[in-house]
């Protein structure tokens, strides 16, 4: 069972999860019982714990977290790459702002460009 498994996934078809998966329906389908009951203890308080389960549960999440941040570092790279900005866009109010700000900005300054075009370009 464990050659198969490693086999699969040394071939890079399926991932962890799945592959756990299926080596949990193989042991159901070989032993006649879930998964839960295959691995469960008779005296939860004193019988003998399996370590390699319990390294593999200690490692998952560690190996969880360091794929989500692989993930976050090849959009982040991805996202470089095709300079897209990954800013959120201003609230609808501060979009407004500017927007009436820059037509301010522009009445200003055509203000002045007809009074130094009325004036002859003469400041006084």
């Amino acid at each position: 069972m464990k050659k198969i498994l490693r086999k699969i996934l040394n071939f890079g078809e399926l991932k962890r999860a799945a592959a756990n998966c299926i080596f949990n329906r193989i042991i159901s389908s070989a032993s006649g019982q879930s998964a839960v009951k295959y691995f469960a203890r008779a005296d939860v308080l004193y019988s003998p714990v399996q370590a390699k389960m319990v390294q593999n549960i200690t490692n998952a999440s560690g190996e969880y977290r360091h794929i989500i941040q692989r993930k976050k570092q090849e959009k982040d790279q991805v996202s470089k790459e095709l300079t897209i900005n990954t800013q959120n866009p201003p609230s609808k109010r501060t979009a407004m702002d500017m927007i009436s700000h820059l037509a301010k900005r522009q009445r200003q300054d055509h203000v002045e460009k007809l009074d130094s075009v009325q004036t002859g370009g003469n400041k006084e």
